[in-house]
């Protein structure tokens, strides 16, 4: 702790005369008015905060400075998935993977605090090496990482892996973008196979009944080049889309589009299944289930004009960019039908002048409609 004095440290000399005459002018003549023991009190108390104002006007201050030390974070992040395995000597991967853990927490104890983490679809700090994970999600271990310690010193992440991903982004990508540098652990089977998988696929989670709806599927396929396979999807046991395509590289993503039509209202499930090529030894990423929510009709939009205007043709545009809107528009004079059948009604320039909307709005209130006031010239509020 220290004193920052900005003037002259005199004035610390001058504060606790300053405040002696200040109480002693203020309470010299005060003995008709007060006891002595209360005019001592008096006299203490004013001098104590005159002081205290002419210290703290001359500027000074006090410099507190707390030192907190902390070691550099190191972060041990282990691949949980089930392809670290595969191998016959899968026992033995399982003994240098807890053999290796240890030894590099022994070894940076002394100089950094260790974080230890595994991974497979998700992260978690318990580490276990029960290699059950059916996904490989690497860009998931620096997303926690920055998530988790934003305001750390990380010195490193040493990263053991087979490297064989199914999920996520591009993990050399993200590696380049973070601040602390990345120490990979090539482990597990490192050769190279042949590999069929869903690199993404891309639908819409609601469409309606007896409607089509696109998905689009992306097929990344590793060391098959010249070899040809298929790619379906099923619904119910029923086989409704195939394709055949065949592989030109030995790093190539086959993109498909299919539109397939929704039947009947509800969450229908769609299973994706790639034909293995010979020799495909991982098989699990060949298969993938997407649900797709069927509803019966789409939502019904009114909008109730008071006059034709160049506004409600934008309008219309806007609701034309989802498939799940069924938009009408008409003059507040014209109009004959049930307002309740809409889903949501739009006033646009209503009320007006020339016409009320007190029955209608009325009808749309007590049914809980939603409603969306549009003012402008016309409008008569």
């Amino acid at each position: 702790m220290s004193l920052i004095v900005e003037h002259s440290v005199w004035w610390l000399v001058i504060a606790p005369v300053v405040g002696f005459v200040y109480a002693w002018i203020l309470y010299r003549n005060t003995r008709d008015i007060f006891s002595p023991r209360i005019q001592i009190l008096l006299g203490i108390f004013r001098f104590a905060v005159v002081t205290l104002l002419v210290i703290l006007l001359s500027g000074v201050l006090v410099k507190h400075v707390k030192n907190r030390y902390e070691k550099p974070l190191v972060v041990l992040a282990f691949d949980n998935s089930q392809s670290m395995v595969q191998l016959p000597d899968s026992l033995e991967v399982r003994r240098q993977w807890q053999v290796l853990s240890k030894d590099l927490e022994t070894k940076l104890t002394r100089d950094f605090e260790v974080i230890k983490l595994r991974f497979g679809s998700s992260v978690s700090d318990s580490l276990s090496f029960e290699f059950n994970e059916p996904e490989t999600n690497i860009s998931e271990v620096f997303t926690y990482i920055q998530e988790r310690f934003p305001q750390r010193v990380i010195s490193g992440l040493v990263l053991a892996s087979d490297g064989i991903i199914n999920r996520g982004r591009d993990p050399s990508n993200m590696a380049e973008t973070r601040m602390f540098p990345v120490f990979p652990i090539a482990y597990g089977d490192t050769s190279t196979r042949k590999d069929l998988s869903f690199h993404e696929v891309r639908f819409n989670e609601i469409t309606f009944s007896n409607s089509q709806f696109p998905i689009e599927i992306y097929i990344r396929a590793e060391s098959c080049k010249n070899q040809r396979s298929s790619v379906s999807i099923y619904s119910n046991h029923k086989k409704l889309w195939s394709s055949d395509f065949t592989i030109y590289s030995d790093n190539q993503v086959i993109t498909f589009s299919p539109l397939l039509t929704a039947e009947k209202p509800g969450l229908i499930r769609y299973t994706l299944e790639i034909n293995p090529v010979e020799g495909e030894i991982n098989t699990q990423n060949n298969r993938m289930d997407i649900f797709v929510e069927v509803k019966d009709s789409r939502l019904k939009v009114l909008i109730l004009a008071d006059a034709p205007h160049p506004d409600i043709a934008a309008i219309k545009k806007v609701f034309a960019f989802r498939d799940i809107y069924q938009i009408e528009d008409d003059l507040i004079s014209d109009f004959k039908k049930d307002i309740l059948q809409y889903d949501l009604i739009i006033f646009h320039q209503l009320p007006s002048t020339r016409v009320s909307i007190n029955d209608i709005y009325e009808q749309t209130r007590k049914a809980g409609k939603p409603v969306l006031f549009i003012l402008g010239q016309s409008s008569d509020i």
